[in-house]
């Protein structure tokens, strides 16, 4: 059974990322949201997740959450079985491991993205997909994510903080993937993508899913143990960095 059409093969080939509207089933896609609602649910039983906080207007709220799959049987039946990692398989042309799987949040206020390539922060991948689903609807004004069409897989150049240079940023054309809660956007680690602060009053809340070909190992317990001791490292820093590169525009924060 094939998961992707020939028109959203081509796509994906020319453009380095497609949309995919009608993966999930009508059912899963209502489900979603509540899901992710129990992410921050106060839970002692659930100490694996790590969460991210950032400050907005005097006030401090969740950014983002990594490494939940363990305590969600729904989300990480959503991840690993079925629909979702058997397109990305189709798109990458083998079988595939999930490295890391997070939520960003986007609340009302919330800070964007600054324009930067993916495989910039994972460079111990030769090539990965981020695989995006729509918790909440995606729009303009909460701030969904921006693209630009680029199908190589070289690096393109950067600044100081692992984001494209202003040169290069501004010189490549935008386009902004508007989605519905459960649309799922798939890009390359090389695509360049971005995006802007949540002006609107609702939250903007994704799931973001990186996965990798199964030839280059099971990464992803290694991974998060080097974020949990990163993490403890910034213990005694004023802020906890929410990513390998600074391309978050927000002030982080501590709870």
């Amino acid at each position: 059974m094939s998961f992707i059409s020939e028109e959203q093969r081509i796509h994906w080939m020319t453009k380095g990322w497609v949309i995919l509207s009608q993966t999930l089933d009508a059912s899963v896609r209502a489900l979603v949201p509540s899901w992710v609602d129990d992410l921050v649910k106060p839970d002692p039983d659930k100490p694996r997740r790590l969460h991210y906080y950032e400050e907005v207007d005097g006030r401090v709220q969740i950014c983002r959450t990594e490494r939940f799959m363990e305590d969600h049987p729904d989300l990480r039946k959503l991840i690993t079985q079925g629909a979702v990692i058997n397109s990305v398989a189709e798109l990458l042309g083998t079988s595939v491991h999930l490295y890391k799987e997070k939520v960003n949040y986007k609340l009302p206020g919330g800070a964007g993205f600054r324009p930067h390539q993916d495989a910039t922060a994972y460079d111990q991948l030769s090539h990965h997909i981020t695989c995006l689903i729509a918790v909440d609807p995606m729009t303009s004004s909460n701030g969904c994510l921006e693209l630009s069409d680029y199908s190589s897989r070289n690096l393109l150049e950067t600044d100081g903080d692992g984001c494209l240079s202003d040169k290069v940023a501004t010189s490549l054309i935008w386009k902004k993937a508007e989605l519905r809660t459960g649309d799922i956007l798939c890009f390359s680690s090389f695509t360049p993508h971005k995006s802007a602060a949540n002006l609107s009053g609702e939250s903007r809340r994704a799931i973001y899913l990186t996965y990798n070909a199964a030839a280059e190992g099971d990464l992803r317990e290694s991974y998060y143990e080097k974020r949990a001791s990163q993490m403890a490292e910034q213990e005694s820093e004023s802020y906890a960095r929410i990513s390998n590169i600074g391309h978050f525009e927000g002030r982080s924060a501590k709870t």
